[in-house]
């Protein structure tokens, strides 16, 4: 049960930037806050949030291992560990883009950034400067 909700939420979070979040790839020992997940291919749109000026032609994530401390969320880290990054990127085409889509693009960066921030835990204020 509690690595079939583990693995809705690394879909979640991770669905936008690999594809095959299957069940397969995935190997859960809960119990020990483990999760690792090998041969992810990248989509091709993984990098679109960080506008850089170049597109993801192709992308292979060998390993990516988490370590999560369940029993001490709120005062240890959580890691994420990444092995065998490969990516062949190439230029971004230059297009006209209108005004919405410039909209649209920008709120799509800042949900995504909302959202690494959420994982982080940087949305809470710090404990010393809730204090003052």
């Amino acid at each position: 049960m509690l690595s079939g909700i583990a693995s809705k939420l690394l879909s979640k979070y991770l669905g936008d930037y690999v594809e095959g979040m299957e069940q397969e790839a995935l190997n859960l020992h809960i119990s020990k806050g483990d999760a690792s997940l090998s041969n992810l291919r990248l989509k091709k749109s993984a990098l679109e949030g960080l506008e850089l000026p170049v597109v993801v032609k192709e992308g292979l994530l060998g390993k990516l291992t988490l370590q999560i401390p369940w029993t001490h969320l709120g005062s240890k880290p959580a890691v994420a560990t990444i092995e065998g990054l490969s990516l062949v990127i190439g230029p971004k085409p230059k297009s006209v883009i209108s005004a919405k889509e410039e909209e649209e693009r920008a709120l799509i960066t800042k949900k995504r950034g909302l959202q690494l921030a959420e994982i982080m835990g940087l949305d809470k204020p710090d404990e010393d400067e809730s204090d003052k």
